[in-house]
């Protein structure tokens, strides 16, 4: 077994928040071989709980996950094709978001007593060891699991299917965004299907676009109420915070990065 991290250095009151919301609990089996940190979401009002799992990644057994080798994302060209909805003569557009949508899964207690993690301990708990009750956000198989499971609730293609499948059903899924493109009416069905799917199972949906001719997808903004003159662009917001990341990893007097500038 792989000697243990150094505490985590992160809040009692953040870890009191993570224990009353069941993502982490106490136990003394706990191993300690990574670190739980926090970073802003994309607001900038609330937290993402991650965990470095590079250790227990490694020892994942790649080849027994027959579908592993043949799961990927689809392409912004494909997501664009599905927004603009070139097959559909007056086009309508929804999008769900899942909120806290890793956290919304549960795995066995050895996974969880394998991701653990110490904070330094207090006098008023001797307890500082603690694992999580809910799959890390930082292991490396949650996004299979994650666009596999979306992908059944939405009745999506198979994620092994051809992009162009995927397109041709209306539908773009990048774990937890859904965007759903057709007629109006199959929007309004599939939307209101999605949603009561989803609090069937328990799933907590965040923010929605109900059916509209226009709204914005992983920050591509779509634009269809012109059937003739179907537009997308990259959403400015999305394009400063890109912008503003760049400027600060990369350096434009450094030749090794001139080509991220150009």
């Amino acid at each position: 077994m792989p000697p243990p991290t150094t505490p985590s250095q992160i809040l009692k009151c953040q870890i009191k928040d993570l224990v009353e919301w069941g993502v982490v609990e106490t136990d003394s089996k706990a191993q300690s071989r990574g670190k739980i940190f926090l970073t802003p979401k994309s607001k900038g009002k609330q937290s993402r709980a991650l965990y470095d799992a590079r250790s227990q990644n490694s020892e994942i057994e790649w080849c027994a996950l027959v579908e592993h080798g043949k799961f990927h994302l689809m392409r912004p060209f494909h997501h664009i094709l599905v927004g603009l909805a070139f097959a559909t003569k007056r086009p309508y557009l929804a999008e769900i978001d899942f909120v806290s949508y890793s956290f919304q899964f549960g795995w066995c207690r050895a996974l969880g007593r394998a991701h653990g993690f110490e904070v330094p301990p207090s006098k008023e708990e001797e307890e500082h060891k603690y694992a999580f009750r809910v799959p890390v956000q930082g292991s490396a198989v949650m996004p299979l699991v994650a666009q596999a499971t979306t992908a059944a609730l939405t009745e999506a293609p198979s994620i092994r299917a051809h992009p162009n499948e995927w397109v041709d059903a209306g539908i773009s899924i990048v774990y937890d965004n859904i965007l759903i493109a057709g007629s109006e009416e199959d929007v309004r069905r599939r939307w209101e299907s999605i949603r009561a799917r989803c609090e069937q199972v328990g799933v907590v949906i965040g923010d929605t676009q109900a059916p509209t001719t226009r709204l914005t997808s992983c920050g591509v903004e779509f634009q269809v109420s012109d059937p003739e003159r179907r537009l997308w662009r990259l959403s400015p917001e999305w394009i400063r915070k890109a912008t503003t990341w760049i400027a600060e990893k990369y350096h434009a007097e450094v030749r090794r990065d001139q080509e991220v500038y150009a």
